[in-house]
């Protein structure tokens, strides 16, 4: 069931919004996922364009019931079911939205070495590199 999902984008540092890479992956590919709307299910695409510690931070603040929380500030902020780490994988957030309850993607872009822990998938960007990370 997509309808009505929420996908986030993020970079696990803290000027990796700023990057090319990010641009490329995170922003075109949520702008595609929410331009899609009109010819299939309404998915909530966005990429978080700040330091991921940020979103964890308002994340925290907004579903821990903090005193001064409107529940409307609460059901608006993000609650992504889908995760897809951009180069870096955000620690912060795969802790506060554990593997079972969220999707956690990885797109290495170019950190081929890099394969992080509880990543449910890699977006292998060619044959050989799906056959790399088996």
């Amino acid at each position: 069931q997509l309808e009505g999902i929420e996908v986030m984008f993020i970079s696990g540092t803290s000027s990796g919004y700023k990057w090319g890479s990010f641009t490329v992956r995170g922003r075109q590919a949520a702008r595609g996922l929410r331009q899609s709307r009109a010819r299939g299910p309404a998915i909530r695409a966005r990429a978080f364009n700040n330091d991921c510690e940020v979103w964890c931070t308002e994340y925290r603040r907004n579903h821990e019931h903090e005193e001064g929380v409107s529940q409307e500030e609460e059901l608006n902020w993000s609650n992504p079911r889908i995760v897809i780490h951009i180069k870096y994988p955000c620690k912060c957030a795969m802790e506060l939205l554990p593997t079972g309850q969220t999707l956690h993607l990885y797109d290495p872009v170019d950190q081929f070495a890099l394969v992080p822990d509880n990543i449910d998938a890699v977006l292998a960007q060619t044959s050989t590199a799906a056959i790399d990370y088996g």
